[in-house]
């Protein structure tokens, strides 16, 4: 049995490589032209669009869909599938979930196509530091709850094999928390700011 495993296993691994190496070099040297196309004449004008929408306090649906039609209906063969997915559900539903689909779809593939284009994108952590402290708050949220997580299970889970195995692991369990503290503090203020743009948005008819 383990003659066969020896034996199996250099092919199982040689194979995966090869697999991996073969689909990143048809990814690689995919033609450009065609995503041209598609960042040129649907992608970035659908998310000037939407950006565009963004800033106002009320966002038209209905208009999105009607100006996003035209993109769809003379391009449709450059359009990624998820894409027309998305804009069908915001045709069919026409609220803030299926908005939000169809907004992160956009920002998402016109990102990717900006990179394999040769277009310059900040890294993550520019990105961070000229956000707003609202977007800064969504951005951190995750990463704090994600890390909290992660240092409570590790700090679970050390064995008391002697006292400073002991200490570390307190140490450990107590940043957990604290992160934890930290965003859960910062997940009521968002909630709180988010409660009082409803209100000012109601009081402003």
């Amino acid at each position: 049995m383990n003659t066969f495993i020896e034996s199996i296993l250099p092919v199982l691994i040689t194979g995966a490589f090869t697999f991996l190496i073969t689909k990143y070099s048809y990814y690689k040297n995919v033609p450009l032209d065609k995503m041209e196309i598609a960042y040129n004449r649907i992608y970035y004008p659908l998310y000037k669009l939407i950006s565009t929408e963004s800033m106002s306090n009320n966002v038209d649906l209905d208009s999105i869909i009607y100006k996003a039609s035209f993109y769809f209906k003379k391009y449709n063969k450059y359009v990624n599938r998820s894409t027309l997915n998305a804009f069908i559900l915001l045709r069919k539903y026409k609220d803030d979930e299926s908005y939000q689909n169809f907004k992160n779809n956009i920002q998402d593939n016109n990102a990717y196509l900006r990179r394999r284009l040769g277009y310059l994108e900040p890294n993550i952590l520019k990105v961070y530091s000229y956000s707003s402290q609202k977007e800064k708050s969504h951005l951190r949220l995750p990463v704090e709850v994600g890390v909290g997580s992660l240092l409570l299970c590790f700090g679970n889970g050390l064995n008391e094999i002697n006292n400073t195995i002991v200490q570390i692991k307190m140490i450990i369990f107590i940043a957990g928390f604290i992160l934890y503290i930290i965003a859960a503090l910062e997940g009521i203020s968002m909630a709180f700011k988010y409660f009082s743009d409803i209100k000012k948005n109601k009081q402003s008819y």
